[in-house]
Formats: C-alpha cells, structure tokens, sequence
C-alpha cells in the first residue's frame, strides 16, 4: 500500500539486475534453500526406510519430523510467528476431537 492508499505498481524501467544485486540474493537465499531441500530429501529417504514397517510407521516419523521443525523454529528464532499458528491448530485439533468424542463417533 501507499500513502495514497493504492497499490504499488511495478514497472519494468525501475527495475533492474546487476551482478551486485544477484551475488547478495544467491548468497542471502542459499543457506535456506540448502536445508530445505535437504530436508526434502531426508524425509524421502525416512518415508522409503519407513515403508517396510506400514502406514503407522510412517505416520509416527512424520509426527516427530514436525515435532523436529518445531524445535528447529525456536533454535532459528522463528518462535514468534510459529507459535500463534501452532497453538491455534492445538486448539483446533482439541474441539475437533472433542466433538468427535462427544457425537460417538471414533477419532481415527
């Protein structure tokens, strides 16, 4: 948004590349971009080793490979913004289950 309370339009004459620009977004984006996709890659491997042990197997290592991001959020320092969606999906899952529990039906 503006002062003008518009949007912000993009032009192409005030854009520009130059090698300065390029080296400090490689650099500044590369570290994320590594461990993302090795991440990616190390859960491809979990979920083939996994496979040979069935679905509940691969269930339980998803959980702990989320409960491991949560962990890697607070070492990073991504606490704050993380924190609000997972209590809200804690919540969430709560009043689900509840639900459930309280119409009979199983929480599978």
């Amino acid at each position: 948004m503006t002062h003008r309370e518009g949007n912000i339009l993009i032009r192409w004459s005030n854009f520009s590349l130059n090698l300065d620009g390029l080296k400090e977004i490689f650099y500044s984006g590369s570290p994320s971009f590594s461990r993302q996709g090795l991440e990616a890659i190390s859960t491809m491997m979990l979920n083939l080793a996994a496979a040979n042990y069935g679905d509940a197997a691969i269930a339980g290592m998803s959980i702990v490979t989320r409960v491991s991001m949560v962990v890697m959020a607070v070492i990073l320092g991504a606490w704050a913004r993380i924190s609000t969606r997972l209590w809200f999906l804690l919540w969430c899952s709560a009043c689900i289950i509840a639900l459930k529990k309280h119409s009979g039906s199983r929480c599978v």
